[in-house]
């Protein structure tokens, strides 16, 4: 007996040593939290599952009928494990997204419909802070089963697209040229990729342009668009450059189909 408990001490020890740093590991190069979460229920599961071989060898050791033991144990861990499926696919889940890393602590991620910043990743769920400041705890299983969009990775850049237009009149290469020269001006707008302008569409009332430029980070893309729109509503305004209101043509007939529409 004594031997079977030293050995089960053994065999504990390195095990959960192991786990341990495993997490100390993952929580460093990817920010998934383990030491909350998974390090506890592991040393929990593994310590009592070893203690029930244990105590198995002991009384088959001692001449007792162990198989309705193991029947009942088998019976109990279907029971158990149908219980707490929606934990364990969540943890499962947590496992999935451990290994494959589609996102990191602080990444700007849109999951499961919920779009915002990565706060916490844990085994069975991650934190998301929404753009109003609210954490919305979103369920692993949740996240493995739908798709991930991450806007930090690979690179932290972020692509802003603006529409522009411009009133029928207007010289497209000019307009190109001065929106362009804007946009290189201002401050946080990155050199590389190059801001680009596009003349796409001829709309009801106005020529169409789209503006796409790139900033260093998805944090900064409001005051940099907020930056680019007062420029660029300046350059309009000193180049001559209209941006046109909606307008409608109505045409009345005269004549005789003009007495018609009168009333009577």
């Amino acid at each position: 007996v004594l031997g079977v408990l030293l050995a089960i001490r053994l065999l504990l020890n390195p095990v959960l040593a192991f786990f341990r740093w495993y997490s100390e590991e993952a929580e460093r190069k990817t920010g998934v939290v383990l030491s909350t979460d998974f390090i506890p229920l592991i040393r929990k599961v593994l310590t009592v599952a070893v203690y029930c071989i244990g105590a198995i060898i002991i009384l088959e050791h001692f001449g007792v009928d162990i198989v309705a033991l193991v029947t009942t144990l088998g019976v109990a861990s279907l029971a158990v494990a149908l219980a707490a499926q929606d934990t364990l696919s969540n943890m499962i889940s947590g496992f999935v997204l451990m290994a494959d890393r589609p996102f990191r602590k602080g990444d700007r991620v849109k999951v499961a419909g919920v779009y915002g910043d990565v706060r916490r990743i844990g085994m069975r769920s991650t934190d998301v802070m929404t753009l109003d400041g609210n954490i919305v705890i979103v369920p692993n299983s949740k996240i493995a089963a739908e798709y991930i969009e991450n806007y930090s990775y690979p690179s932290r850049k972020f692509r802003v697209k603006m529409e522009i237009g411009l009133a029928y009149g207007t010289d497209p290469v000019r307009a190109e040229e001065v929106i362009l020269e804007t946009v290189r001006a201002t401050e946080g707008v990155l050199k590389d990729p190059e801001p680009a302008v596009f003349f796409l569409s001829f709309g009801d009332f106005s020529l169409n342009f789209t503006l796409t430029l790139w900033c260093k980070s998805y944090a900064v893309s409001w005051v940099v668009t907020d930056a680019v729109n007062i420029n660029l509503a300046r350059a309009f305004a000193e180049n001559g450059l209209e941006i046109p209101f909606p307008t409608r043509t109505i045409i009345l007939p005269s004549g005789e189909g003009a007495r018609k529409l009168l009333p009577k």
